[in-house]
């Protein structure tokens, strides 16, 4: 016997469920966590007895904020975070002795997040310009070594395009950098149309606009900058987990096939998604140690 819907209830469930997507899943976005504070940071930082500073850069009108430890007279590793994120997301690396023991590491918040004064950018080339302020801050003659996660990726791309003296090699882990793939992702094109409303302009936290407005063009800036991989000869390491749904496994073949100038060293990690900076820091922080040259 066919069973008969019960489309009232069918309704019901539509409305919850588009009340859930309208307005309580970004008003709890507001109340969500934003990177550590200062204080958070000084607690982390002291609990290890590890020498810090977490401070703002003051270049023209915009204030950047970074957090620094190590020996700054060492070569640098300068992390930058996804989108969202904060420089916490590299928090483990930068407190790890091995890592301190032969570098000077930063990691920064990049406009738009964690405490900066700036609004989220839509550009690339603005983005890379705010690496480069706290690059200058650097105390050797040293080129460095940039590590980068997901929108993180293209940014450290675009900056070594721009500044190639003053990068030694590139991790790219889990990098948003296929223009096809990351407009091929439905989900994630969908959800920055979604948010363009206004009942979600309305209450989505900053963060997350500020997500929007840098990812809804990094196709089209993605195509643009394309023409200029073959100009990339710094040492490439891409690690990428084969079950991804945020930055799909394709990206890594389209490092391999797209930076054809540069010695590129690719890691699999199987079975493992987009998150790998903070579901297995240790494993990454031993791949630095040993890629790093």
């Amino acid at each position: 016997m066919k069973r008969k819907i019960n489309w009232r209830k069918v309704a019901w469930r539509f409305l919850l469920i588009l009340f859930l997507l309208s307005f309580i899943l970004p008003l709890l976005s507001r109340i969500m966590p934003t990177g550590m504070t200062k204080a958070e940071t000084k607690l982390f930082f002291e609990s290890k007895g590890i020498k810090f500073k977490d401070t703002f850069l003051q270049y023209g009108k915009q204030s950047l904020r970074f957090v620094c430890a190590g020996n700054d007279t060492l070569p640098m590793i300068l992390f930058i975070h996804g989108s969202p994120g904060s420089w916490d997301a590299f928090k483990d690396y930068l407190s790890d002795t091995g890592l301190l023991s032969h570098h000077y590491l930063v990691a920064i918040n990049r406009p738009g997040y964690g405490g900066t004064n700036m609004e989220g950018v839509a550009t690339l080339e603005q983005q890379a310009a705010a690496v480069y302020a706290v690059f200058r801050l650097k105390n050797n003659a040293q080129p460095m070594v940039i590590v980068s996660h997901s929108y993180g990726g293209p940014v450290a791309v675009k900056f070594t395009l721009q500044y190639p003296e003053t990068v030694s090699q590139l991790i790219l882990i889990a990098p948003t950098i296929s223009p096809e793939i990351e407009e091929s992702i439905g989900f994630k094109r969908g959800l920055q149309k979604f948010s363009k409303l206004w009942l979600w302009r309305w209450t989505l936290a900053e963060d997350l606009k500020n997500s929007t407005r840098e990812m809804q063009p990094l196709p089209d800036e993605l195509r643009q900058m394309q023409p200029d991989f073959i100009k990339l000869k710094c040492p490439i390491i891409e690690i990428h987990g084969t079950a991804d749904a945020l930055a799909p496994f394709g990206n890594q073949a389209y490092v391999k096939q797209q930076f054809i100038n540069a010695p590129v060293d690719t890691i699999v990690l199987q079975g493992e998604g987009h998150l790998i900076p903070f579901t297995m820091p240790g494993k990454i922080i031993e791949m630095i140690k040993t890629k790093v040259k």
